[in-house]
């Protein structure tokens, strides 16, 4: 009976052996869940929507550790994406980047002001030692890099015109163009491709309306046609377009202002010639 029992302990090894062995072998097969740097990237490549639906689903799901590293994704994406906008216009240099300057030294975004004084004293914007990332974002400057995942978008070149997104401690959370809410057409608290579109289309005939009749006619399509392409190719591509619309907008506000008397708080009273020139 011994020598039965005997037998049966390495025939139950022998058995046992391929489970033993390939049990840890297909553990290690298993991949990995992202991780939430790059769920956060991800995410991003999906256009705003998508990310700010992600992001309020983690935030909600998640607990305070997982929180807060995504409030220090968003954080420093939006250093990064000033510090590139600062080395961009800094390589246009002259009046571009001197009047870029001043929006954001009275811009009422503490954030912003000091992330330009730490820039200014060749640190990266939150007051460190440049990081390999930083200096490469020097060597790109004046380069497409991209804005929200899209290469072909430089991004904002004035961050007034946008809503910067903050928690209770007033970390940066995100940030929506202010006539977000004007471009969703169906309240359903989403922007889509059709809805865009359409927004785009009223904003560029209101650029085109240069006489401000409420139409664009023929002779001001055609107009707007010919400054969109710049290269002369005959062909107005994307950019081009954007390019164009851009500056029209600022061009309607200038004009807005000037009929109201001047950008909020007013103009200053001319100059008494009676008092002289100070210098």
């Amino acid at each position: 009976m011994m020598r039965k029992r005997l037998w049966t302990i390495p025939v139950c090894l022998i058995l046992m052996a391929p489970f033993v062995c390939v049990r840890p072998a297909l553990a290690k097969s298993k991949p990995k869940p992202p991780t939430l740097a790059e769920q956060y990237k991800t995410m991003k490549m999906k256009g705003p929507d998508a990310f700010d639906a992600w992001k309020e689903k983690t935030y909600a799901t998640s607990g305070s550790k997982q929180s807060q590293e995504l409030t220090n994704l968003v954080n420093q994406d939006y250093a990064d994406t000033f510090t590139q906008q600062y080395y961009d216009m800094k390589a246009r240099g002259g009046d571009a980047f001197e009047e870029w300057k001043n929006q954001v030294e009275h811009s009422r975004i503490a954030r912003d002001r000091g992330f330009l004084k730490n820039l200014e004293k060749n640190k990266n914007a939150q007051g460190g030692k440049l990081t390999a990332k930083d200096r490469q974002m020097r060597q790109n400057a004046g380069k497409p890099h991209g804005f929200n995942g899209d290469p072909n978008d430089p991004g904002p070149t004035d961050w007034s015109d946008y809503i910067i997104e903050t928690d209770g401690k007033g970390n940066v959370t995100g940030f929506k163009p202010k006539d977000w809410y004007e471009r969703d057409f169906d309240g359903d608290g989403k922007v889509s491709e059709e809805e865009q579109n359409k927004w785009d289309n009223i904003q560029q005939q209101k650029n085109m309306d240069r006489d401000g009749d409420g139409n664009a006619s023929l002779k001001e399509i055609r107009q707007a046609e010919k400054e969109m392409d710049t290269n002369g190719d005959g062909k107005i591509s994307d950019a081009e377009r954007k390019k164009w619309n851009d500056k029209r907008k600022k061009e309607r506000k200038e004009e807005e202002d000037k009929k109201n008397g001047g950008p909020p708080g007013g103009v200053p009273p001319p100059a008494d010639p009676r008092l002289g020139s100070k210098r």
